[in-house]
Parts: structure tokens; C-alpha cells; sequence
């Protein structure tokens, strides 16, 4: 379906984003060369208005749900318990096997609507199992929810501003999420101010009995209490070595806990800072290069050939760093997994396949697919790839075998 593009008059600007029927959409499709830069068109009032939902909706919901501003304390220790953990490994294991069908019996190629209901179930199955592992790994909701934000705006892009300029969505998004970033810490700030919430003594008491019940779960073998077992005047020596070790890591997972609920809102405007600053470079540089679609390109697939260098750099210190630090190298390399996966997402949404057939034979676009090319049918490029992924080859190996027997039993 085709989304209506005169969404920027009045009359029409509450209604403007539903779909057209079919047949029109086809037709007015057909009429629209996405490579030609005459065609595209600037953003409409509606179109910043859902910008902004995209963006401020996941915002709301990771400060009022994640910090000790909102809900936070209270949300991880609902989440406390070891029952919502096995729902929460239940819920992804759902998802996974979901993927797992639809991927063998080609569920893509059925109704789009099909592929609507199929994409919500999994990433609600997905988003519930991580918040019910919030005691497990507490950061997990969390990254979840900041993920949605350029899920949302993919899915904008996509259907509902295709057509918009790339200057003109990246400036958008680039202000809005810079908005975002300043009203999240001015709220941050004066809820820290003016409720005595600085980080003190006081304060840490006051998250610490918050979290009484995460104490209380957090240890398998029994309750833990933060004075006798994991403050500065713990005594635990009267256990072995190997259950001391037990409840430092439990205490370890607590003290995260009620110390993410104090610091969420200033990782969300790290977050939309970060985001905030990517789209305000590529706005820029489509501003340098006017309106060069070929430059547009080969820069997109520069950055993206950067930022796989990069990642595969953070991987590599995350495996010298692991010996040292374990959950610091988990954490690293899964924002580098995030930041990598959206860095490519972003660039399938903005560029797309279609139009890097179009431009293949370009004499600016040409010599950086041919680096790519070269990259991918080289010894070194093999070599990582089955470095980063060999244990999912035979996995993949197996799901395709099993996908041609199911497409011969139809």
C-alpha cells in the first residue's frame, strides 16, 4: 500500500496517513523515480508529528517504566522473582521457533497483512521475554525499547514518508531526537535537584529499599540482605570460596539494578544524542553534495564499510577484554551488535537494494562495489565470516536443507 502524500494540508492532515487502495497506490508508484531528486518532496506537518511519536513514545516509556523517576524501582521488583525469569526464556524461545517456521515454510512470500500479525507477535514475544529477564540481565528491557525507536522511524520511512527528501527526514529526525535528548535530562536534572535525588548516601538507602525484593530473589540459595551480605560491612567469610564468589556476583546483579534505575535517563540521552548526531552528519553531508544522489551513495556505503571495520575492532577487544572484565565486554559488544545491525538497517531503509541496481554501473557508485565485491570473495573476508559466524553455518546448513524438502512436500 501506498501512503497519502498530501498529508501536509489542514483539512486533511489528522486523516492523511492511511492507506490509499491498491490500484492507486501502484499507479502513483509507478509515476515516482525515487533516483530522481526532482521527485522527492520536503516533510509535512504530519509527518513530523508521527516523527516525534516514533521517537518520544519509546523515550517516555524507558524513563517512566526504567528509572527510579518513574516506575523503575517498582517494575524490577515485580520482575524479581525466578518464575518471570523461565516466562522470559519461554517467551524468546516462542519467538525464535516462530522464526524458525516462518523461515522454513516460507511464510514471506504470504499476504503482507500476514507478514503485519507475524512481525508484532515475534516482537512482542521478543520485547516481553526481555522484560521478564530484567532481574537476570537488567539492561535488556532497556536496549529493547531504545531499539524501537529507529525500528518506528524505519517503518515511517518506509511507508509512510518514502518520498520525503533525505535532507529533509534527516534534519527531522536529527532535531526531534536532539529535542528529546535536552527535555529527558532537564527532567532528569530537576527531578535530581528539587526531590534531593543526588548521589549520596541517602539516595543509595532510598534505592536500596526500593529493591529489597531483587535482594530477596537475586541469590538462589537464599534471601540476601544488603548490610550483612553485600555492604561495605558484609561479612561473608564464614562461607567457602566458591558460594563467596556466588554472592558477590548476585550482589553485583543488585547493585546494577537499583544503580540503572538512578543513571536510565541519562543512558536515553546518550542513546538520542548518539542517534541525534548520526542523522545531523548525514544531513550534512547530502548538504555538502546537494543533490548528487551518487554521492548520497557511495558515502552511505562508506560509512557502512567503516562501521563494519569498526565493529569487527570492538570484537576483538571485547575477546582481550573478556579475561578481565566479562560483563563490560558483553555489554560493549552487544551495543556494537545493536549499533552495526541498525547502521545496515538504516541503510537497506534508505538506499535499498532497488536503487543500488539502478546505480551499479555508476562510475562514482562502481569502484565501492567493487571494493565490497572484492572484500567478500576474499580469503581474509572468508575467513571472518566463518570466524563470526561458524557455528551458525551448519545451522543455516540444516534450516535450508529442511526449507527445500518442505517447498518438494508442497
Amino acid at each position: 500500500r501506498r501512503w497519502v502524500r498530501s498529508c501536509g494540508t489542514p483539512s486533511v492532515m489528522a486523516f492523511s496517513c492511511v492507506a490509499a487502495d491498491t490500484d492507486s497506490a501502484s499507479e502513483s508508484e509507478q509515476d515516482i523515480d525515487l533516483t530522481d531528486p526532482e521527485e522527492w518532496e520536503d516533510l509535512h506537518c504530519c509527518h513530523v508529528i508521527l516523527i516525534m511519536l516514533a521517537v518520544a513514545l519509546p523515550n517516555a516509556v524507558f524513563v517512566i517504566v526504567g528509572s527510579s523517576m518513574g516506575f523503575g524501582l517498582e517494575f524490577y521488583s515485580a520482575m524479581a522473582s525466578r518464575s518471570t525469569d523461565l516466562l522470559g526464556y519461554l517467551a524468546v524461545l516462542i519467538a525464535a521457533l516462530l522464526c524458525l517456521i516462518h523461515f522454513v515454510f516460507d511464510w514471506n512470500r504470504g499476504p503482507r497483512m500476514m507478514q503485519i500479525i507475524f512481525g508484532l507477535i515475534v516482537t512482542s514475544l521478543i520485547g516481553a521475554g526481555m522484560a521478564l529477564n530484567a532481574r537476570t540481565f537488567p539492561a535488556a528491557p532497556l536496549y529493547f525499547v531504545m531499539c524501537m525507536i529507529p525500528f518506528l522511524l524505519g517503518i515511517l520511512r518506509t511507508f509512510v514518508c518514502p518520498h520525503v527528501h533525505h535532507k529533509s527526514f534527516h534534519l527531522g529526525v536529527s532535531l526531534i531526537m536532539a529535542w528529546c535528548a535536552v527535555v529527558i535530562l532537564a527532567l532528569w536534572v530537576g527531578f535530581v535537584w528539587f526531590y534531593d535525588h543526588q548521589w549520596n548516601e541517602a539516595t543509595k538507602a532510598q534505592l536500596i529499599e526500593g529493591t529489597t525484593s531483587v535482594y530477596e530473589e537475586v541469590y538462589s540459595k537464599r534471601p540476601l540482605d544488603y548490610a550483612s551480605d553485600c555492604g561495605p560491612a558484609a561479612n561473608v567469610t564464614m562461607y567457602d570460596r566458591e558460594e563467596r564468589k556466588a554472592i558477590d556476583s548476585a550482589c553485583d546483579v543488585a547493585h546494577t539494578i537499583w544503580f540503572l534505575a538512578w543513571s536510565c535517563p541519562l543512558a536515553a540521552v546518550q542513546a538520542n544524542l548518539m542517534m541525534a548526531v548520526f542523522a545531523f552528519v548525514a544531513w550534512w553531508n547530502m548538504l555538502s553534495h546537494g543533490a548528487s544522489q551518487d554521492d548520497w551513495v557511495r558515502w552511505s556505503l562508506k560509512q557502512c564499510m567503516a562501521l563494519l571495520v569498526v565493529w569487527l575492532a570492538v570484537i576483538y577487544f571485547c575477546s582481550t577484554l573478556a579475561s578481565a572484565d566479562l560483563k563490560l565486554a558483553s555489554a560493549l559488544s552487544i551495543v556494537g551488535l545493536l549499533v552495526m545491525v541498525g547502521m545496515f538497517g538504516w541503510f537497506y531503509v534508505e538506499i535499498g537494494p532497488t536503487t543500488l541496481f539502478a546505480m551499479k554501473d555508476s562510475s562514482e557508485i562502481s569502484p565501492v562495489l567493487e571494493k565490497f565485491r572484492e572484500a567478500r570473495q576474499s580469503d581474509w573476508g572468508r575467513a571472518v565470516f566463518i570466524g563470526a559466524f561458524g557455528i551458525l553455518v551448519p545451522a543455516y546448513l540444516f534450516l535450508d536443507a529442511t526449507r527445500q524438502m518442505a517447498r518438494r512436500c508442497r
